[in-house]
């Protein structure tokens, strides 16, 4: 049984409140969702009080302190000058691309990160085929020799069969 704690039931919240926002009608463009998530998860970040590394989200009152760095969004602590990274809590790589090589592609970035939170967000036309993604992603997690106990991944797949999005938690 899935147990989502605190941050991943924020970011579903997120992920929904952004699909409410699509169905009254934002634009149904992939640029536009990637924007809206990044948007919102930088706000969720610096809430935490986090440092946040990521591009399409600038217009923001308080804009990331970076752009992208290794993954599509980040959250991250450090102190002192020169800066010292200390934590990467959240690792965040969305790949809106129906090509499954595309979708391993970044899928895979985020099995070699250490975060607390590794999440992916991903679309198929079946649900079929998000629950075929997801028992392969939970097969890859635990085949990688460098997981760890602990590591924990949101996967969040939208399905067009459904227009909704379908989650699966994996903890090692």
């Amino acid at each position: 049984m899935e147990k989502f704690d605190e941050i991943e039931l924020k970011i579903k919240e997120i992920l929904a409140k952004i699909l409410q926002q699509a169905v009254e009608g934002g634009p149904d463009t992939n640029p536009w969702w990637t924007q809206r998530i990044k948007s919102e998860l930088c706000i969720l970040g610096h809430e935490e009080g986090y440092s946040v590394s990521a591009t399409g989200c600038e217009s923001l009152e308080k804009a990331p302190e970076t752009g992208e760095w290794l993954f599509d969004l980040i959250w991250a602590k450090g102190d002192g000058h020169p800066w010292i990274f200390k934590e990467m809590p959240l690792a965040m790589e969305c790949e809106w691309s129906p090509d499954e090589n595309e979708i391993w592609w970044d899928f895979e970035k985020l099995l070699v990160a250490r975060s607390k939170y590794r999440v992916f967000i991903f679309q198929k036309t079946k649900n079929s085929e998000l629950d075929r993604l997801f028992n392969e992603f939970n097969e890859s997690i635990h085949a990688f020799k460098s997981s760890q106990q602990g590591d924990r991944y949101l996967l969040a797949g939208y399905s067009f069969e459904d227009n909704n999005f379908k989650f699966r938690q994996v903890i090692v």
